[in-house]
């Protein structure tokens, strides 16, 4: 037992020293990075796997391929394209989205058909990028000492009694964000959405019935769902209708026009 916290102290100790920092230019700060980004493209992969192997793509090919090209019509325009975007329509139960390290993007079928327009999957999927460009799940994965030190086994080992760190890094990919995070997102995902000739108005509509539909999620369910994973909903939709609209919806394009470019 002993060897094994000193393995485990080892990693975290050469892992931390080999920390470097990047000037984040969305947030305008030094960030840490402990992952490089060949260990995050190999841990994405890893961890989008297993994800795969419990919810399924959905077979459903013309789907497939709509959601896909809206995805890359947004990934073009955002403001990290040294990743290979990837995004899949899962069976997942709920209302679902997530996003992985790596450019891994994935949205339940069910959330699909609750959208009502292109535009608002498409405020599901820049939202997400959003995350992405922001590094906030690889942040999360730094911060979770248990998950860092699984992610770091699967990474540098085989070793199939070390997968049980994939499934740990999923497990805080799928804990709830920050209000921070959550805005953050909210905003590269308008400024995203403006770029790529989609209605951001979309992005407010689709928050607003997600907030309706919220007495109707199922509390007893053991899968996160959308309101869940992306909580603090009536706050965002306070906030942009605060900040960025106003009394004319105008204002909030306006703010993605003028503010985001």
């Amino acid at each position: 037992m002993g060897s094994r916290y000193n393995l485990v102290y080892l990693l975290c100790g050469l892992l931390f020293l080999s920390a470097c920092t990047e000037y984040n230019r969305i947030t305008h700060r030094q960030d840490v990075i402990l992952y490089p980004l060949e260990k995050e493209l190999e841990m994405g992969s890893k961890v989008a796997q297993r994800f795969l192997q419990k919810y399924p793509p959905v077979e459903d090919t013309d789907l497939q391929e709509r959601i896909n090209r809206m995805g890359q019509r947004l990934a073009q325009v955002c403001d990290r394209r040294d990743l290979h975007y990837q995004f899949i329509v899962v069976d997942f139960p709920g209302k679902n989205a997530v996003s992985l390290p790596g450019g891994y993007i994935f949205i339940s079928k069910e959330l699909v058909d609750f959208c009502r327009s292109d535009d608002e999957i498409a405020s599901v999927l820049a939202h997400e990028i959003g995350h992405i460009v922001s590094k906030h799940g690889i942040k999360r994965l730094q911060a979770s000492y248990l998950a860092l030190v699984g992610t770091i086994g699967v990474v540098a080992s085989k070793n199939p009694n070390l997968a049980r760190g994939v499934q740990g890094a999923l497990a805080v990919l799928f804990s709830a964000y920050s209000r921070e995070d959550e805005f953050t997102a909210d905003e590269l995902g308008a400024k995203y959405m403006r770029r790529a000739g989609y209605d951001v108005k979309a992005m407010v509509d689709l928050f607003a019935r997600m907030d309706e539909v919220h007495t109707y999620e199922e509390p007893a369910s053991k899968v996160p769902s959308y309101l869940r994973t992306h909580p603090f909903l009536g706050e965002r939709i306070h906030r942009i209708k605060a900040k960025f609209m106003g009394s004319a919806p105008d204002d909030f394009l306006s703010y993605v026009s003028q503010e985001l470019d």
